[in-house]
């Protein structure tokens, strides 16, 4: 995998480990489940307003990582 690949989907790397880890103990690893509640909150992220905080912050975190690896 490339760098830039998983920079441009870093927010989606950060909800799978989300789904994936919880406290430092592995919840799930059917690799099924993991993928569907990643989509399922992906499609439900428009709704609300802090989410879209969240997607800012991610997407300063992407800004910020791509320009410190350059």
């Amino acid at each position: 995998m490339e760098k830039n690949t998983l920079l441009e989907h870093f927010d989606e790397c950060m909800t799978v480990l989300d789904e994936l880890i919880d406290d430092g103990y592995i919840l799930e690893t059917d690799s099924d489940v993991i993928c569907d509640r990643v989509s399922m909150r992906q499609s439900s992220t428009e709704v609300g307003s802090a989410d879209h905080a969240l997607s800012q912050a991610f997407a300063n975190a992407k800004e910020i990582s791509r320009s410190l690896l350059r």
